[in-house]
């Protein structure tokens, strides 16, 4: 099931990152990719969150995490 979301996340991801960059484009596949799992607001609060093995992270950190500067292409791998 993870290796089919992952091949699905690739594909739809490779036309979008090659185009201009479109917020509420990156919303709506941000809320049908991740958001079951990362919560709406990015946050590890999406409901399949609780039965998973390990936490979903908390992408509102990213930049945080990464010394403040977002982590593009980590994102889009």
């Amino acid at each position: 099931m993870l290796m089919r979301l992952a091949a699905i996340l690739a594909i739809a991801a490779g036309p979008v990152w090659a185009q201009e960059a479109d917020s509420d484009e990156g919303r709506d596949l941000f809320l049908y990719f991740c958001a079951e799992c990362h919560g709406k607001d990015a946050a590890s609060l999406g409901p399949m969150a609780e039965m998973m093995a390990l936490r979903p992270p908390d992408l509102t950190q990213l930049a945080t995490r990464n010394g403040g500067d977002f982590p593009v292409e980590a994102v889009a791998r």
